[in-house]
């Protein structure tokens, strides 16, 4: 079993009832759902019962957790009516007496806030809620106020087998029992074990308990202490995640290989495109020095040809102007032809013509004589 008690009185219930797969409790001063408690165990077991806490936040978590039960958000006493209600630290420590509250401050200086909470007697929520069901067992950790809550029951009607009451004054084991322990006995209970810190008692009704409750928890109860099982939960879990951990970092360490190989591969190939680029560069820049050479050549060959076409331009000009000289002679030309054919038709050229061919002769004459 898991055990959820602070001080094992689940492991000792449970002997007494460790047949029963169902029953019922009822848990005065319950505090807490899971932590410390005394009936958390039966709980999972299937049982269910009533918790009675006056705390407004352990009276949500009790609502919260535990469905099956009655919660009472209520003080148990010897009447009904109103009291304050003293909170003091985490609440496991609370009470209604003041005796109590004043030990909490000026020894253990604990922050206490008060409140007013309802008061009803056990007997009356008996009526209420156990409707004639066996009740098994009744715990109560009050804080003081034990006798108050012993007081308000109706013992004759409702007689739970086994009373487990919290005995000690807080954080000690100095005897806390004897205002209401003759009050007990006297309902026909008889003692059956002191723990350290509660006392056993058993109804007259069911004495062979008595022997099943005569020595402490131990080995032979086969239980597990719920939060060393929890731990143990966290530390599988906490092993696990580890595994997962170790797992991650082994992906990681191998994607880092990777990446580290592909890095290499990468540089490998930026060095080669490097290369690659200063060859393109000095390629560029044999291209621009190539460019800027065919620029000044065409740049020179411009003004040759700048200077080609004004020779040309020039030479037409001479060329026109030789062409106007051609044509002023060419009329002169026309001229004189045309003159001459006047005259060689003239009637006076064809008188003299006798004249001419004798001038002629004689030139000629005169030609050959004076030659070699």
């Amino acid at each position: 079993m898991l055990s959820y008690a602070q001080n094992f009185e689940d492991v000792l219930l449970n002997r007494c009832f460790k047949h029963q797969d169902t029953g019922f409790y009822i848990d005065v001063g319950a505090w807490d759902p899971v932590f410390d408690s005394v009936t958390k165990h039966f709980y999972d077991k299937g049982w269910n019962g009533i918790n009675i806490e006056p705390s407004p936040r352990q009276y949500k978590r009790l609502v919260e957790l535990r469905p099956r039960d009655v919660n009472l958000q209520v003080a148990a006493g010897d009447s009904e009516g109103e009291l304050l209600f003293y909170e003091v630290d985490d609440g496991r420590l609370s009470t209604l007496d003041k005796t109590h509250l004043q030990r909490f401050k000026d020894v253990h200086g604990f922050d206490v806030k008060q409140s007013k909470t309802r008061i009803t007697t056990l007997a009356n929520i008996c009526r209420e809620h156990v409707a004639g069901r066996a009740l098994d067992f009744l715990k109560v950790d009050v804080e003081g106020w034990e006798f108050a809550v012993l007081q308000g029951n109706d013992w004759g009607a409702f007689r739970p087998r086994v009373v487990v009451i919290e005995a000690t004054e807080p954080f000690s084991t100095i005897p806390a029992w004897s205002d209401w322990e003759g009050f007990l006995l006297s309902q026909n209970y008889h003692f059956a074990f002191f723990d350290g810190l509660n006392r056993y008692y058993v109804r007259d009704e069911d004495l062979p308990l008595l022997d099943v409750l005569k020595t402490p928890a131990n080995c032979s109860d086969d239980f597990i202490l719920a939060r060393a099982a929890s731990l143990a939960e966290q530390l599988e879990e906490r092993e696990h995640q580890l595994l997962q951990l170790h797992s991650q970092i082994d992906e990681e360490v191998r994607q880092r290989v990777q990446l580290e190989e592909e890095v290499a591969t990468r540089r490998g190939q930026l060095v080669d495109l490097n290369g690659a680029l200063e060859r393109q560069t000095r390629e560029i820049e044999n291209c621009y020095q190539a460019l800027y050479e065919d620029s000044r050549r065409i740049g020179w060959l411009s003004t040759q040809r700048q200077q080609l076409v004004t020779e040309v331009s020039e030479k037409q000009r001479g060329v026109d102007r030789l062409q106007q000289s051609v044509d002023h002679l060419q009329q002169n030309v026309d001229r004189l032809q045309h003159a001459i054919r006047l005259t060689e038709n003239s009637r006076s050229w064809r008188l003299v013509r006798p004249v001419r061919a004798l001038a002629f002769r004689a030139r000629k004459l005169r030609g050959r004589r004076a030659g070699p």
